[in-house]
């Protein structure tokens, strides 16, 4: 019987943490458009940018994901979020890095907004 090579069961071990610190996460600060994320999440008014999260992102994931280049890359490969946005004029406003769908937990701001959602007559 073959044995893995310790190379490639301390990649394997290390992703699959990775994957579950992540996923964690972003469990705890986003929620998905229950309306438009299973179906077409370009029709959503929901809207949430790399700079929404950044500021947000735990000690863990900043270990996993040293950068925000890494973090968005497995953001969109696992299909988390999906693909990310690079930029859209919506409603006269140009919005660079986001992705359509998803939005801040409602519960983390004082106003009660969820984040940035947008008119849906506007699409």
């Amino acid at each position: 019987m073959l044995s893995i090579p310790s190379s490639i069961k301390k990649h394997t071990e290390n992703y699959f943490k990775e994957q579950s610190v992540v996923k964690d996460w972003l469990d705890s600060i986003i929620e998905y458009d229950p309306e438009h994320w299973v179906t077409d999440p370009s029709k959503s008014s929901w809207i949430l940018s790399e700079d929404d999260f950044r500021p947000l992102r735990s000690p863990d994931v900043i270990k996993q994901c040293k950068t925000i280049p890494i973090l968005r890359s497995l953001l969109e490969t696992q299909m988390y979020l999906g693909k990310q946005n690079p930029q859209q004029k919506i409603k006269g406003t140009v919005y660079k890095k986001f992705w359509r769908g998803v939005r801040l937990i409602t519960s983390g701001f004082s106003d009660g907004s969820g984040g940035l959602e947008i008119d849906d007559d506007e699409f």
